[in-house]
Order: C-alpha cells, then structure tokens, then sequence
C-alpha cells in the first residue's frame, strides 16, 4: 500500500487520506495509518490548509511527498518493507495485494 501511496502522491501533488484510500479502494484508517509509517520515515508530509467561512476557519490536511520519498521512488526493489512484513505474517507465499497503480506505468485520472 505504502508504494502505491507515493506513487498517487507523486501523481497528485498532494491529497487527503480520504481522497487517497477511495483511489486504493481502501479503508480510509489504513490508509491514515499508511501514511503515518511514510511520514516517521520521512517520505511524506503533513500540510494543514485553512479556510476562512465566515468567523471561523476549516481545517483540512493533505499528505505531500518529501524529498526524500521522491528519492525512494526512483530505487526499483527499495520500497519498504510492506512485502516482507506481510509474508512474516501471513506465510512466505503471501503477496501484497496489487492494484492498477502497483504496475509500471500506471497512472492515476
């Protein structure tokens, strides 16, 4: 998932969680959690936006990549370790799940 993630951002420029597990067709919780593993490694970043209505103002974040996970897109095989933790646990024939953006070349409408 987490690949997937910097690809979208990397495609987007920047996204809510929300906006990002209905693109992966996943849960919007998994997702947050995706993207706060990314943002402890320093592959991605928390940009808090506000919106002035009226008095108040709405907060929204949005999740960009860093340098550093621009960096971490262009090693083919470097990927996290997302793969290899879910064949420790599930079995060594375990697979991550795939998806469109998972496939060279794939891009995001």
């Amino acid at each position: 998932m987490e690949g997937s993630i910097l690809r979208l951002l990397e495609a987007h420029g920047s996204l809510g969680y929300e906006q990002i597990a209905r693109l992966l067709n996943a849960r919007p919780g998994e997702v947050r959690q995706a993207l706060e593993k990314l943002r402890e490694r320093g592959l991605v970043a928390v940009l808090a936006v506000g919106e002035l209505a009226g008095q108040a103002v709405r907060a929204a974040t949005y999740w960009q990549l860093t340098e550093q996970g621009r960096v971490e897109l262009t090693r083919p095989g470097q990927l996290f370790t997302a793969t290899r933790s879910m064949e420790e646990r599930h079995g060594e024939d375990a697979k991550e799940p795939s998806s469109a953006l998972d496939s060279p070349g794939a891009t995001v409408n």
